[in-house]
């Protein structure tokens, strides 16, 4: 290709780009009415919706990656823009249904002679013609498909786009849409994980309570704390610190905004995103060697294990424990008296009590350590417990029985995991070994029994 080619092309694209910023600077102003146009052929350039529609929408095709990216990141400022014409033709690009509803704002801006002042809009609901819901779909797949095209600068406009759309409530909040939302903080540029990022903060900030946009927000954060590249390590580490640590106040009767929406998290971390556990535990020894869990923070975070936020509590007391030199064990003990006389326990808090109880173990005498014991094998011996449940008990069953002195020690796993083993295995001969003892088979009990075994135990423990 000649130079004059190359130069010709540079120029049109050159040309697109300024008209995208022209249909920018026209759609800060007034919609201008019919009747001020003389010439009715210009007359159907005139409205917000040509321009939004025909002219910024349209250039989400263009040959050039520049231009694409150019125009969604107009798209996505259009939102903000005080013009309820712009508001619906955007709408209608998104939406089938015939109404959305438009938010107060206050959108005053400064006054002069030259330049035209925008009064706060009142709540209203905006009638919306009625769009074809393919045409729709087509858009809204379309801009999904810009999520993830191979150019950088148009996958960080996207992304933009794609959050200024959830923002507004011009798209629903599902997790097929926050899911391609999420996933860009895993994406292979820096720029755009960290972009993502930007978004799921925004989103988060304008839609606390939506409890996709919280998992969203979870799943696009948390594993970012391993992501290879330190700037967006650091990130993810500052944005959980804000969003969740700084928020763990003295238990009171009234939560602010913040603090609900800290607990609501750590809740979704306890339950339905358990799966993202593996990657919060890797920010804790970052946040201990910045000193992060002062006596004052476990003190807050005991404050709230008898309350509706225990399960949380007893996650981030898990994490931290062994990080902090004052813990108040009595707090600790009195909640595990309270969960083995409790005849219905919460599997999720029990293990975090279990994982608490064996991080302490070392800082207990032998008469709490042997009282817990006990309890333990108590529980272990019915094979009544879940399999987490039961992973967690052994664990701290082993810490419990760790000592400086590796004879005694060992003295400890062969009495109490040696008895275990014998439970288990006159459990397993009564099916296995026994003529007609398959007609007794509880499949569920079979495999508690086995699990009750501590395989993960040194060999001469078992």
């Amino acid at each position: 290709m000649s130079v004059y080619c190359l130069l010709d092309c540079f120029l049109q694209m050159v040309h697109r780009l300024f008209s995208v910023d022209v249909v920018m600077v026209l759609l800060e102003h007034p919609e201008r009415s019919l009747d001020e146009c003389q010439d009715l052929e210009s007359a159907r350039f005139l409205p917000h919706k040509f321009l939004i529609q025909d002219l910024l929408f349209a250039r989400r095709m263009d040959v050039s990656p520049t231009v694409q990216g150019h125009a969604l990141s107009c798209l996505a400022r259009c939102l903000e823009l005080p013009s309820l014409n712009v508001t619906r033709a955007i709408h209608n690009l998104f939406s089938a249904t015939g109404a959305q509803t438009v938010l107060e704002e206050d959108l005053t801006a400064g006054s002069s002679s030259s330049q035209k002042t925008y009064r706060t809009l009142p709540f209203r609901t905006v009638e919306l013609s009625s769009a074809d819901s393919s045409s729709c779909d087509e858009n809204l797949a379309l801009l999904l498909r810009r999520v993830r095209d191979s150019k950088t600068n148009v996958r960080k406009a996207a992304l933009q786009a794609l959050v200024g759309l959830l923002k507004h409530s011009v798209i629903p909040t599902t997790w097929e849409n926050l899911e391609t939302l999420s996933e860009r903080s895993r994406d292979p540029a820096v720029s755009v994980k960290k972009k993502a990022l930007q978004c799921l903060g925004e989103l988060l900030a304008a839609k606390p309570k939506d409890s996709v946009v919280q998992k969203a927000w979870l799943h696009g954060v948390v594993p970012a704390v391993v992501d290879s590249e330190n700037s967006v390590q650091d990130k993810a580490l500052e944005v959980l610190d804000q969003v969740l640590l700084s928020q763990v106040k003295p238990e009171n009767h009234h939560l602010d905004d913040s603090q609900k929406l800290a607990w609501d998290l750590l809740d979704l971390l306890c339950n339905e995103c358990q799966d993202l556990s593996q990657y919060f535990s890797r920010a804790f020894p970052i946040w201990s060697k910045e000193n992060k869990f002062s006596p004052t923070f476990i003190s807050n975070l005991i404050s709230h294990t008898e309350t509706d936020h225990a399960a949380g509590a007893w996650l981030l007391l898990s994490k931290v424990v062994t990080s902090v030199s004052k813990v108040p064990y009595g707090k600790i003990l009195d909640a595990w008296d309270t969960m083995v006389r409790s005849k219905s326990v919460n599997v999720t808090n029990c293990c975090h009590i279990l994982s608490v109880i064996g991080d302490i173990a070392s800082h207990l005498n032998e008469d709490t350590k042997e009282r817990i014991v006990v309890d333990l094998m108590s529980w272990l011996k019915t094979s009544s417990l879940s399999l987490e449940v039961i992973s967690a008990a052994t664990q701290s069953l082993y810490q419990l029985g760790c000592s400086d002195d590796i004879k005694r020690t060992q003295a400890f796993l062969n009495q109490h995991c040696g008895e275990l083993v014998s439970v288990c295995e006159a459990y397993l001969t009564s099916i296995i070994l026994t003529e007609n003892g398959t007609q007794n088979l509880n499949e569920d009990l079979m495999v508690r029994t086995d699990t009750s075994k501590p395989h993960h135990l040194p060999p001469s423990a078992n």
